[in-house]
């Protein structure tokens, strides 16, 4: 899968919304994924952005987002 689109979505995200809505995203995110309920982020990730992807491909997205939402600190 090509996150190309998903990094660049995450750099305008981080550029146009103000920090505070930043920080509240990548506190969601990291809850996400220390508690580790990939079943439903796979149910989320199905009902609102009509992709099934599996949970290896939904393990590397939550890292890519961590990864970009950390970044520039």
């Amino acid at each position: 899968m090509d996150y190309a689109d998903l990094e660049n979505l995450i750099e305008e995200f981080k550029n146009r919304e103000l920090p505070a809505y930043v920080e509240g995203l990548t506190q969601e995110i990291e809850e996400i994924n220390e508690l580790k309920i990939w079943d439903r982020v796979q149910e989320f990730v199905y009902l609102y952005g009509q992709r099934n992807l599996n949970i290896k491909k939904i393990e590397r997205m939550i890292e890519l987002l961590l990864t970009k939402l950390h970044g520039d600190k």
